[in-house]
């Protein structure tokens, strides 16, 4: 009797400490398009990496077994879908960024402010694909094609861009990737545009897609093909996660000068600067002259342009440090 006792309480220890997962490796792959004459960039390499991921309860890791971009071989990021934030962890200097997602998505809508960009002829269409066996997985498949128009307005200077995406998901409801990854697509699985709205139908037209084995996305920009992304996942495993995988490591310092908080900090101190600027103009605006308007005009142009540079160079700065 004791020596089952014994064994319950084992199990209920296991239970306690080691929570259901899954953990699974894979590639993200950056084909760009054939250029002519153009030399292929040796450093940063920013042509795909290795990855090895976590996943539980909405709690997510991953790490980087290649060096990407500012990324190193070993660095990870640690993501949590119920506190909605961000980690990366950068075990080489001991520390490590913060992002929380709303706040993020603040930064976004910020930065489409800050650039006067609008969209127009948004269309989405989503068809079946044939079965197919990707790493061994039965997958069922999707394609969705988007395509819209984009202006934008950026240091004084109009563009218009005709965008189109085709999006090929194999994935498998295999694996429960609502209970594991929660509410927040962690495994990069989602179209999105920039414009909430078209997103928001591009999600609801997609549907449930389960987890993904492989993603293939090529980009078109006014015709002219852009290159292509390949995500492939192997080595999937539903295994006992230990909550310790999750957890920020103690003794690391937080950088709230990283990338993130530069860019965020720079768009929020122009952008109060640019609504100073337009409360001094709306002031004074009854007793201009029409070549007051026109000289006030070229000042808000060359405004948007130092604005630019003042971001683009804070940006800079911190990715050459």
């Amino acid at each position: 009797m004791k020596k089952s006792l014994f064994f319950i309480f084992l199990i209920f220890l296991s239970v306690a400490i080691f929570s259901q997962g899954i953990t699974y490796k894979g590639n993200l792959k950056i084909e760009p398009p054939d250029v002519e004459g153009e030399k292929e960039a040796k450093s940063p390499n920013l042509t795909g990496f290795e990855f090895e991921s976590f996943a539980s309860g909405g709690k997510f890791k991953m790490v980087y077994l290649t060096d990407f971009g500012f990324f190193k071989n070993g660095d990870y990021m640690l993501g949590d879908a119920n506190a909605k934030v961000v980690y990366f962890v950068f075990p080489g200097t001991k520390s490590y960024w913060e992002m929380n997602l709303d706040d993020y998505a603040k930064f976004g809508q910020e930065t489409q402010k800050l650039v006067k960009l609008t969209y127009s002829n948004q269309n989405v269409s989503v068809s079946l694909l044939p079965p197919k066996v990707i790493n061994g997985y039965p997958c069922t498949g999707k394609r969705v094609k988007i395509s819209y128009d984009m202006e934008s307005s950026t240091l004084g200077i109009k563009n218009r861009t005709h965008k189109e995406e085709t999006t090929d998901y194999y994935s498998t409801t295999k694996y429960d990737v609502l209970a594991l990854f929660g509410g927040y697509n962690w495994h990069s699985e989602g179209v999105k545009t920039g414009d909430p709205i078209f997103d928001k139908q591009i999600s609801e037209k997609i549907g449930f897609l389960g987890f993904p084995i492989q993603i293939i996305s090529e980009n078109y920009s006014n015709g002219k093909y852009e290159g292509k992304t390949i995500l492939t996942t192997r080595d999937v495993s539903v295994s006992k996660v230990s909550p310790a995988v999750f957890i920020l490591p103690s003794g690391y310092t937080k950088e709230e000068s990283g990338i993130w908080s530069t860019i965020n900090r720079a768009l929020t101190s122009e952008n109060s600067s640019e609504e100073s600027t337009e409360a001094s103009k709306e002031e004074n605006k009854d007793g201009e002259s029409a070549e007051e308007n026109k000289e006030n005009e070229n000042k808000e142009d060359n405004s948007i342009q130092n604005k630019g540079k003042k971001i683009f160079k804070k940006i800079i700065k911190k990715v050459t440090k």
